[in-house]
């Protein structure tokens, strides 16, 4: 959520980056050796497969055995933001697992609670590392016992959550998920993430982790590949997979951005807000038509974003571009109204005519990979009813002036600017981001930004929220 802690919302630029690259780490060690913990991959399918993160009842055994809280972690791409990450805690005391229990086939595969998984009694869920370390906040509701789906049935925080279920024997429920043990290390390791055929990951335009870190980070930010950028991706741009610590930080700080400036004055752009609510609300950033015109006469490639938190993995990112060249918008039309509330295709609104709609900015910018299918005309329901990249795909619009649809969402217009700029994520009253222990982006940027991995706070962390940790 915060620039300071390489989250927030930055500008992407395609200027040549810096000659020489940021330090993303500490060189000087905390005095006292720190306790880190890593995550050992031990299932994963879809964007979190891992060729050696796959391992057997046996070898799941051997690893659970040395996990120091007996902590289980499930991520998951496309699930409801409740259920992206969630943390199953054993109590089982000295002995480890009960031998009757295949507790690696339980998760991926039968949901059981027999023999030795009883709800609140063998193991808690958690909606935090924190939460479960200090075993406060439990979930309160699971249900079990259908053979073939996985963790966690529809078990949730505070009732049933249906849906969001894992298999790794059939095509139902969740595609793209992972699971990890939380295992002792000796030091900081960071992995980058891989992709579904096992590599690590890279961008639209066929640069990886390494590139970026040694370049510049932020210029992924136009070249998104396989849902990811390198500031969530990648080990030195404040993404990958991190082991968290409670141990101090280094006395001195990371350097997060270049010292020296690109040779050539670059062209950047920024993305104003126009419309937000929930967890987007912004208290400067919902204008009136009159003021959205001014701003929109400046975006120099009428392109909108619009970003949804709790929407399909297809539907977190929408750009918005229209073709009107010289004059902007018609005078007929009141956009800003049209995509908070009323979705209609007239007066000027012709898909694929007045404008098209892309998944990523830089397919927007070129004008490739346009989405194929769009509806309208069901007032009361704005931007963007069922259109979708291929077909239909319901339930992702938004409402200002009801309560359907989607309820965490932003509108933001493509504008010029004369230098990069960032600002820290705002959540839902307006306030900046801040963490689950109560500090903000500037003490993350100040600090280590890695230390709020164990202390999310609105579903977001210093490295999405904060412009200094990459965010």
């Amino acid at each position: 959520a915060c620039c300071a802690c390489g989250g927030g919302l930055r500008n992407p630029t395609t200027s040549p980056s810096p000659t020489s690259s940021p330090s993303l780490h500490p060189t000087s060690s905390p005095t006292a050796s720190p306790t880190y913990i890593q995550w050992t991959p031990v299932a994963s399918k879809g964007t979190f497969y891992d060729a050696d993160g796959n391992v057997d009842a046996n070898q799941f055994r051997t690893i659970w055995a040395s996990s120091p809280n007996q902590i289980l972690h499930r991520k998951c791409r496309d699930c409801v933001s409740s259920h992206q990450d969630i943390y199953y805690r054993r109590f089982d005391g000295v002995g480890g697992l009960p031998s009757n229990l295949d507790l690696l086939d339980t998760v991926k595969n039968n949901w059981f609670d027999s023999p030795n998984n009883t709800f609140n009694v063998d193991f808690k869920l958690y909606s935090s590392y924190d939460d479960a370390l200090n075993d406060i906040n439990a979930w309160t509701f699971c249900n079990f016992d259908d053979p073939g789906v996985g963790f966690p049935r529809d078990c949730g925080p505070t009732g049933e959550v249906t849906s969001q279920w894992n298999s790794f024997v059939n095509w139902g429920g969740q595609l793209n998920v992972g699971f990890y043990v939380e295992t002792p290390t000796t030091g900081p390791a960071c992995s980058d993430l891989t992709v579904n055929n096992g590599e690590s990951w890279y961008s639209s335009i066929g640069y990886n982790c390494a590139w970026y870190g040694e370049n510049d980070c932020t210029l992924s930010d136009l070249s998104e590949k396989f849902g990811l950028v390198a500031s969530v991706a990648c080990c030195a741009c404040g993404g990958g997979l991190r082991n968290p610590t409670t141990s101090p930080s280094p006395t001195s700080s990371p350097s997060l951005h270049p010292t020296s400036s690109p040779t050539a004055s670059p062209t950047y752009i920024q993305w104003t807000p126009v419309a937000s609510k929930g967890t987007f609300y912004d208290a400067d950033g919902n204008v009136d038509a009159n003021q959205f015109r001014t701003i929109w006469a400046s975006s120099p490639n009428q392109i909108l974003h619009r970003k949804c938190r709790d929407c399909v993995s297809s539907h977190q990112d929408i750009y918005y571009r229209r073709f009107d060249g010289v004059g902007g918008l018609p005078s007929n039309l009141d956009l800003l109204d049209t995509v908070k509330n009323n979705w209609f295709d007239s007066p000027n609104n012709t898909f694929n005519v007045d404008f098209k709609l892309y998944s990523s900015y830089d397919d927007a910018l070129n004008d490739i990979n346009a989405w194929t299918f769009c509806n309208f005309d069901d007032p009361g329901v704005g931007f963007p009813r069922d259109c979708g990249p291929t077909g239909e795909v319901t339930s992702q619009w938004n409402s200002f002036v009801n309560w359907g649809g989607q309820l965490n969402v932003g509108f933001y217009v493509e504008t010029p600017t004369t230098g990069p700029a960032c600002s820290d994520l705002t959540v839902n009253n307006g306030e900046s981001w801040y963490s689950s222990i109560g500090y903000n982006c500037a003490w993350y940027g100040e600090n280590d930004c890695t230390l709020s991995d164990l202390s999310e706070k609105f579903g977001l962390v210093a490295s999405v929220a904060c412009c200094a940790c990459g965010g």
